[in-house]
């Protein structure tokens, strides 16, 4: 990809489902690797997540004021496990107000100390492409050989 940097659309929602989801599942190293970074490793595009602290309501009537293309469909994900992460945050922040901010904040606040325990890993170049990767193939190429060879 020819780009300086990614600007992702995700919001205060998702990114609180996803530091959510990890913790549940113990999953520390990849709560460890949710943006945004501060340092970007080398041969990676930096991401910018301008919507991280913003609730998916206000995003949603922000466009919706400003006639901007909006779906009123329900997501795919909805009956899914993010999806229940979802009905808890939302009853979670009807009890007490502030609770998607709170959790983020706290995110924020532990990350260093995340980090000290699962720094980012040292990076190769994929043997395929050239792209970064902690192996010597990376998930792309490998994906794209296994789908050839079916």
């Amino acid at each position: 990809m020819k780009a300086d940097v990614l600007v992702v659309g995700h919001n205060l929602d998702d990114v609180v489902q996803s530091i959510l989801m990890n913790f549940t599942n113990a999953d520390l190293e990849k709560l460890t690797r949710l943006g945004p970074h501060e340092k970007v490793q080398p041969g990676f595009i930096p991401r910018l997540l301008p919507l991280r602290l913003i609730p998916e309501k206000e995003s949603f009537l922000f466009a919706l004021l400003n006639g901007l293309p909006t779906s009123l469909n329900l997501c795919p994900y909805a009956l899914s496990t993010r999806g229940k992460f979802r009905e808890i945050i939302d009853d979670l922040e009807e009890i007490n107000p502030g609770t998607r901010h709170s959790i983020v904040q706290s995110y924020d606040t532990i990350k260093p100390l995340l980090l000290t325990l699962f720094p980012p890993a040292k990076l190769k170049s994929c043997r395929v492409c050239g792209e970064p990767s902690i192996g010597e193939i990376c998930k792309s190429c490998s994906l794209v050989r296994r789908l050839r060879e079916t």
